[in-house]
């Protein structure tokens, strides 16, 4: 039974990403696929009861508290309340899941690598995507629900964007940042991390996203000044002189690489960077930020603004707003919806919270400090989508948000 136990808790999260996948792909999304994750966390709480500790800090309160305001104001304000409280709640126990377990490291980074090599396999099937300029997975999803012109639209042969078996460029993109960090920080082979990271960077390349490509600028300038720089990391990483030698080289070989990369795909950066003034996405985005500043500021909507609508409220609100398009469901802006949702004070809170957990985790292990430099890559490309939007991406952001925030007292290993 404790050898079960260790392989179910070696690829728990690896199961559910693979899962929320085909969820996505199969149009199965809505609030029977939150209700089986519900059931899923469940069944694993049961099972690993005898050796997780739940509950085992009093700052769990303030999580506890702000779920409940939420779920409050939901109830009160909010729009198709049981959909939107299965979310809620749904997003709340994976948060749950990754705050309140005693995880040991190396459980986590067995599921992290399980999904890793998921996103390989997806990456290589990226390269023939690429080739072929067709996307059967988001045709087949588009064509179901009744928007193919949203195919033709988001895949344009023109101007092609990878999405590989995640439908959408930007998660694509999202699970592929996560990726190179993962083989980033592996223990495999130096010529092996090479070769399949520069895999992975094509392929975020391919996605056009551009706010793919600034998160990942900004997750690798937060590496080398959050990450390298601390001195307790120094003393654990360079070992010996040999891995002294092995990191130069790896450094120097991934820069050769990289540039060699941007010198072959430099048009095509530029170009998707030079037409923001014209992108309809561009002025969509920058529409909608306008328009919820302006409210935000509007002193007669001071009460909503620090409270908050409820759950899915801003995406609700967003189908009866014209842009640029017309039935646009989203804000396309994690932060700006957050506001409208939950309101200034529960922002406050989380965002305190978070920042805190970044300055604690230089005094912990080094996986919390690799956990820090994919979530500051997430948290800069949020800025340009909503990431709780997705089945696919909103569980494990949340589980790992957790993670980090939690307050169990990690030694630098």
């Amino acid at each position: 039974m404790e050898i079960i136990k260790k392989k179910y808790d070696s690829c728990f999260v690896a199961i559910l990403f693979f899962l929320c996948t085909i969820f996505r792909i199969k149009m199965f999304e809505g609030t029977v696929a939150y209700l089986i994750g519900i059931f899923f966390f469940v069944f694993y709480f049961c099972f690993s009861m005898n050796d997780k500790r739940m509950f085992n800090d009093r700052k769990l309160l303030i999580p506890y508290f702000l779920f409940a305001l939420i779920l409050m104001i939901t109830l009160i304000m909010g729009n198709d309340r049981f959909n939107s409280c299965v979310q809620l709640f749904y997003l709340f126990i994976c948060y749950l899941a990754g705050n309140s377990f005693s995880w040991k490291e190396e459980e986590l980074k067995s599921n992290l690598f399980f999904i890793r090599n998921f996103v390989l396999v997806s990456a290589i099937y990226g390269i023939y995507e690429h080739s072929i300029k067709y996307n059967i997975f988001a045709y087949n999803y588009t064509l179901m629900s009744g928007n193919l012109a949203r195919y033709y639209w988001q895949f344009s042969q023109n101007n092609y964007r990878v999405a590989s078996f995640f439908l959408h460029p930007i998660i694509f993109g999202i699970v592929l940042l996560l990726a190179f960090w993962i083989t980033w920080f592996s223990r495999e082979k130096k010529i092996m991390k090479i070769v399949i990271n520069t895999l992975f960077f094509v392929n975020i390349i391919w996605t056009m996203s551009r706010s793919i490509w600034l998160g990942f600028l900004a997750s690798f300038i937060f590496y080398l000044i959050y990450y390298v720089n601390t001195k307790k990391n120094f003393r654990t990483f360079f070992i010996s002189l040999k891995q002294v030698i092995w990191t130069i080289v790896l450094g120097f070989l991934t820069i050769v690489v990289i540039f060699t990369l941007l010198h072959l795909y430099a048009a095509t950066v530029i170009e998707r960077f030079s037409d923001v003034g014209t992108d309809n996405s561009y002025l969509q985005r920058v529409g909608t930020a306008q328009y919820f500043m302006d409210y935000f500021l509007n002193i007669k909507n001071f009460f909503l603004t620090v409270l908050g609508h409820g759950q899915n409220s801003a995406n609700k609100f967003m189908l009866t707003l014209h842009v640029v398009a017309d039935n646009f469901s989203t804000t396309d802006n994690q932060y700006l919806s957050n506001i409208y949702n939950y309101g200034l004070f529960v922002n406050v809170v989380v965002t305190y919270q978070v920042i805190l957990a970044f300055l604690n985790s230089s005094k912990r292990s080094n996986f919390y400090r690799f956990i820090c430099v994919i979530m500051f890559g997430v948290l800069i490309a949020m800025y340009f989508f909503e990431i709780l939007d997705f089945i696919t991406l909103n569980w494990l952001f949340i589980f790992l948000l957790g993670y980090l925030l939690s307050s169990k007292k990690k030694v630098i290993n």
